[in-house]
């Protein structure tokens, strides 16, 4: 947790402070450095939903396969014991899918220029690649129960810079 909310301060002062001649999500980055509190709360807002939708991406995998889990601080906690291989795979899987399938959908919306969705995506791509340095968790269930974690992260840390540049769409 301590290491996540270091990598999003530091995403964020560089956000902030010296990327004026950056373009983020289509959004020229004097726009962050001149942004009203109204535009900073979207963006802010658009990061904790993406951060809620990788969690609800486990909690309904779990819900929809009947898994008994429950919640202990920030982590989901289930017995992989009585699991099949796949199923933890997929458990490990289900947040960045849900955070990403949700970030596809937005980004084909009217909203996508919007700040919220800067932040939305921002966020997706602070989780997905920064989650290596933060905690192996989600890639290391996806690699001890027979995937390739390093795939996986590759893959969804691709699908999480092209919803963030509109250059690659």
């Amino acid at each position: 947790m301590r290491k996540r909310l270091i990598l999003t301060l530091f995403m964020a002062v560089l956000l902030l402070s010296g990327c004026a001649g950056w373009t983020i999500n289509g959004i020229p980055g004097k726009k962050f450095i001149n942004a009203d509190p109204k535009e900073y709360t979207e963006l802010v807002g658009g990061v904790a939903v993406s951060f809620l939708f990788h969690w609800l991406g486990h909690v309904a995998y779990y819900e929809i396969n009947g898994i008994d889990w429950h919640q202990d601080g920030l982590k989901e906690i289930s017995d992989h014991s009585v699991l099949s291989n796949s199923q933890v795979q997929m458990i490990g899987r289900s947040g960045f899918l849900g955070q990403l399938v949700v970030g596809t959908i937005l980004n084909y919306s009217r909203w996508n220029n919007s700040i919220f969705a800067t932040g939305y995506h921002l966020g997706s791509s602070i989780e997905v690649i920064g989650y290596p340095i933060t905690s192996m968790g989600d890639y290391k269930l996806i690699s001890d129960y027979g995937g390739n974690g390093n795939v996986e992260y590759g893959f969804y840390s691709l699908w999480s810079l092209y919803l963030l540049e509109p250059s690659l769409k």
